[in-house]
């Protein structure tokens, strides 16, 4: 299995045995969509002109490709033998990984289009994987609110602590969050 992490600025991809649960392999790459600007609201108003949305898919997808093929080599596994990624990201990242458009997001009132992405096929999205694998989105709270900070909280186990933790997400486009297992 495959775990990405899409961020506006790095791509980071984790091969991991789905038996054991042992990291195989490690990458990570500039985004590719970085070309076409260097921040969300960038992005989104490139999408929106054009065939701006198709070519911000394809440079996401070819910058995980590039992960895929660097981690399999590097884990001697063949990339056809992944059968499951699962993503994170920002919601605009998810969006263009999607193809979905992520116009709303930067306009009042500031929706996405969408939250909780279905399961796709790794071929309807042009990934480097078994065609049939299932490729599942971490769902996503609100328009800034998305699947890595959602991904952080639970991996960081801080929705169950009974201590006060502070998560914070520093990168492109900073997140925090503040709370324990109730609040």
């Amino acid at each position: 299995g495959a775990a990405v992490d899409i961020g506006t600025t790095t791509v980071s991809l984790y091969l991991v045995d789905l038996l054991t649960g042992e990291v195989a392999a490690k990458a990570a790459e500039y985004n590719g969509q970085i070309k076409r600007g260097e921040d969300v609201i960038s992005r989104i108003i490139y999408a929106s002109k054009g065939d701006g949305l198709a070519e911000l898919q394809a440079m996401v997808v070819g910058t995980i490709n590039e992960l895929i093929l660097r981690a399999a080599r590097r884990a001697n596994v063949v990339p056809a033998e992944i059968y499951k990624m699962t993503v994170a990201g920002n919601s605009t990242m998810i969006h263009l990984f999607l193809g979905l458009p992520p116009s709303s997001i930067r306009l009042e009132p500031f929706v996405t289009a969408i939250n909780h992405p279905p399961t796709v096929r790794a071929g309807e999205l042009g990934l480097d994987i078994h065609p049939q694998a299932t490729v599942d989105c971490l769902p996503g709270v609100a328009s800034y609110v998305g699947a890595d900070i959602s991904a952080g909280v639970v991996g960081s186990q801080m929705c169950d602590s009974r201590i006060l933790t502070l998560f914070l997400d520093v990168g492109t486009n900073g997140e925090m969050v503040l709370g324990d297992g109730d609040w």
